[in-house]
């Protein structure tokens, strides 16, 4: 286990008065998120922290699909880092690796009421924050990836919510004999959803075939799947042959994709929570009642799976000149007001218990965050670009000529990679 980074009056930091805390000098921290769309909801949060808590924040934001090879670079420039950033819970695990990620069990050991205070006991291991019993990160609010169905056209065309997965294939079927593209799907960039649908085909069989519990596929180490990842990969394919994502789905933005969904030319947008925004504003303007449901499990499987967790969170720099501080930031941004702002003005599912969601697709997924069986994928190693490699990777197959058995190949030999990488910079 790393040694703790122990700031001098650390048990107490967090009890102080802000004169004190800040005695020496002004404290200004760098700090990054990833949702240009909410910019105005952080820009108030920050200053409801900075109230709280005394110090300035200089906020920055980039897209989402541009945090990892910023948060690298910045760290191979000190000086230039940001005190605390965005982190998916699954790259904390490899942050902490190579000493990115400061800890904050400390600040937590010293208010016990902050970490009641998450909507679930397990989220911080289970999404991967908590690494050897230490957390390093928290969980900021929720994301997953769900069906929106248009309920005019499902009334019209007679169209019921599949109850298996075997059912939803026979739904799709009818939805491409009718003409209709049965899910619009963001396929640009990295695969998107595409990605995810895979994940979905292939847990199933893993979950069956009794692989998908075991601790070496968790921690993203195993590299004997025994021909099923290619099985995965073939059925994926198979369903874009049959037009189930539509024909240019590799070139599909997630605004293309709703577009279509809206247009009434898809039955069902295989979509993103943290979309809720866009999707009201849209089905007022076409005059659509839209309702969701999740990815429907085999007839037959041993457990539903839930896919939707707290994944989306927030790290602070080890090397910041202001670690106390940065554990106040990341505080100040599980504090109720802030979350509830989120929930109200963002449509977001959040990490913090007591929220009142008003909208009713929110609630719904709220409630499946919290009580829904996930077994998430935490590389206990610094994974790198293994996702962005691999997910080329599926565009290739998908796209080409590629035999799953090579996809299979191909998809450990880049695993392989990253875990010799990882384990050659230790």
């Amino acid at each position: 286990m790393k040694k703790r980074l122990l700031a001098v009056a650390l048990v107490v930091f967090m009890a102080l008065p802000v004169s004190l805390v800040l005695a020496e000098e002004d404290v200004t921290l760098r700090f990054v998120h990833i949702w240009p769309e909410h910019q105005a909801v952080m820009e108030e949060s920050v200053k409801m922290i900075e109230e709280e808590f005394g110090f300035k924040i200089e906020l920055s934001v980039v897209p989402w699909n541009e945090i990892t090879a910023l948060i690298q670079a910045r760290v191979q420039d000190p000086d230039n880092m940001y005190d605390v950033f965005f982190a998916w819970g699954g790259q904390i695990p490899g942050y902490n690796e190579i000493d990115v990620v400061l800890n904050l069990q400390p600040y937590f050991d010293a208010d016990p009421a902050w970490k009641s205070a998450f909507v679930y006991e397990n989220v911080f291991n289970e999404m991967g924050f908590e690494v050897d019993g230490d957390i390093y990160g928290i969980p900021f609010r929720g994301t997953g990836t769900f069906f929106v169905y248009n309920k005019t056209l499902f009334d019209e065309k007679g169209y019921e919510q599949p109850e298996t997965q075997e059912a939803f294939e026979v739904l799709m079927d009818q939805m491409v004999a009718d003409g209709i593209v049965p899910m619009a799907t963001q396929g640009f960039p990295d695969a998107g959803k595409v990605w995810d649908a895979r994940g979905r085909l292939t847990d199933y069989m893993l979950l069956d075939a009794g692989i998908l519990l075991t601790a070496e596929h968790l921690t993203n180490r195993l590299l004997e799947y025994q021909g099923i990842l290619a099985e995965g990969a073939e059925l994926t394919r198979e369903w874009y042959k049959k037009g189930y994502f539509g024909e240019e789905v590799f070139s599909v933005s997630r605004e293309e994709a709703q577009n279509l969904f809206f247009a009434g030319k898809a039955g069902l947008l295989w979509c993103n929570n943290n979309e809720l925004t866009d999707l009201r504003a849209l089905s007022e303007e076409f005059g659509i009642e839209i309702g969701a449901f999740n990815w429907p499990a085999p007839e037959g499987a041993a457990e539903v799976l839930g896919y939707g967790g707290m994944n989306d969170g927030f790290a602070a720099y080890a090397g910041s000149k202001y670690p106390d501080q940065c554990a106040q930031l990341i505080k100040g941004l599980s504090m109720i007001e802030v979350q509830k702002l989120w929930g109200d003005r963002a449509n977001s599912v959040m990490s913090v218990g007591g929220i009142d969601y008003a909208d009713p697709l929110l609630l719904q997924w709220a409630e499946d965050f919290a009580t829904s069986i996930k077994h998430p994928v935490v590389s206990d190693y610094n994974a790198g670009n293994l996702d962005p490699l691999n997910q080329a990777l599926l565009t290739e197959f998908m796209l080409g000529d590629m035999s799953a058995a090579d996809f299979e190949t191909q998809f450990l030999a880049n695993r392989e990679r990253a875990i010799e990488n990882a384990e050659s910079n230790d």
